[in-house]
């Protein structure tokens, strides 16, 4: 499962805390956050190990690089059977994951 958090309130630190363990039934979750999306709304930064923290899910990503959430995608459609769930409501950064994961 990938989630894209976008939104004020998804990228808020005092937030996050409320996703524990909302992919719990992900086998594999990949969190990806933009911070280019966190300068332009003039945000906190967020650290990767924070935002894992938070979702308190043991084969979590969280990623805030585009070029690694790109490559992990492959990896994981590339070497994985199964089902793929895309979460955002923001545009991951212009990469087409539907067109990497399909």
């Amino acid at each position: 499962a990938f989630l894209e958090l976008h939104t004020f309130s998804s990228l808020n630190k005092n937030f996050l805390r409320h996703y524990k363990k909302t992919m719990k039934h992900a086998d594999i979750a990949i969190v990806y956050y933009d911070q280019h999306t966190l300068d332009m709304k003039k945000m906190e930064d967020l650290d990767i190990d924070y935002v894992k923290r938070c979702f308190a899910h043991p084969n979590m990503l969280s990623i805030n690089d585009r070029e690694i959430l790109a490559d992990i995608a492959h990896q994981i459609t590339n070497h994985t059977k199964g089902n793929v769930l895309l979460m955002s409501s923001g545009n991951w950064s212009g990469i087409d994951l539907v067109s990497i994961v399909s």
